[in-house]
Order: structure tokens, then sequence, then C-alpha cells
């Protein structure tokens, strides 16, 4: 058990909240002498099945002294990995297709339009007052680079001579 807590950065008491929203509570004290203790205090089944989905291991794996059982504790770490890439991949994707909603919609307004939304979003969720001009010139086409383009890996790919995305109808 300590070897997957201190694995993950949890201190006794997130282990110890984790394991009661597994629906096992368990004290912060039990935690610490079943690590601390020599021998430690005994753990019950349920106890067990709880760790295991904590620490998202199966029975046999949690059950395993890591010491012998490296390989199989690095799986679960490459498995871990492999999960939260996955999951960042398909988060990165939504991001991109709102971020054409984005762009489709800001095409459409008006420069004015475009910056009091700008300013009324920024306002509302205390984002940092420096993005507001790079999110004005972002949406309405002066720069090709979302202002969280790093964060997301990439931004989408605009058609050649789409520059400035304001109506060119309108002039707006």
């Amino acid at each position: 058990m300590k070897y997957e807590r201190e694995k993950e950065g949890w201190t006794y008491q997130t282990l110890a909240r984790k394991m009661d929203a597994a629906g096992c509570k368990v004290a912060i004290s039990s935690l610490n002498r079943l690590e601390k203790d020599n021998p430690p205090r005994r753990v019950n089944v349920d106890e067990v099945l709880a760790f295991c989905e904590v620490f998202g291991l199966d029975f046999e794996t949690m059950i395993t002294a890591p010491s012998s059982s490296e390989p199989t504790h690095i799986v679960v770490a490459l498995q871990h990995y492999s999960d939260r890439v996955e999951r960042l991949t398909h988060e990165r994707g939504e991001v991109l297709r709102s971020e054409k909603q984005l762009l489709d919609r800001a095409r459409k307004s008006s420069r004015d339009s475009i910056e009091q939304a700008v300013r009324t979003w920024s306002t509302s969720l205390r984002i940092d007052e420096s993005l507001v001009p790079r999110f004005i010139a972002f949406l309405t086409g002066d720069t090709q680079q979302s202002p969280w383009a790093n964060a997301i890996g990439g931004t989408v790919e605009r058609p050649p001579g789409t520059g400035n995305l304001l109506n060119q109808e309108t002039g707006e």
C-alpha cells in the first residue's frame, strides 16, 4: 500500500478520503499502522477490494509486494500513463473541435461584438487580463495562433487566405 500511495503522491488523509469514497471508511491512524507497524495490522477483504479500486489495481497486483513484482508495477505505471495520454488526446480533440466552433461563430461577428464577448468572458471567469488582446486578435484573425495553442499542442488549421476572419461582406 505504501508503494502505491507514494507513487500517486498521496498523503494518508488523501488516501483515507479516496477509500471513504470507494465505500470503505479507514482511519488515518489505521493507514499509518498498515505501513509502519511491525507486523502491520490485518487488512480485511473489504479494505483490500477498496484499495484495488482506489489504486486501479487488480487483486493479485495489490497483494504482491512491490519488490517481487517490479515489472508488474512498471506495467501498471505504463497503463496509468497510457490511459492519461489517451484521455489527454481525446480532450485535445474536443478542445480543437470547440476552437473550430468558436472561430466559425467569430467569423460571423463584428470586431466590437468579439471584443465585448471576450471582455465579458474574461471578467466572469477572472481570466488573466493579458490574454484579452491575444484572444481578440485570435478571434478576429489578426493572429493565427490561439493564446492556448502551446497548452493544447496546436490550433485549428485555417484555410489559406483566411487570415482575417471578420465578415468580408459587411467589413465588420
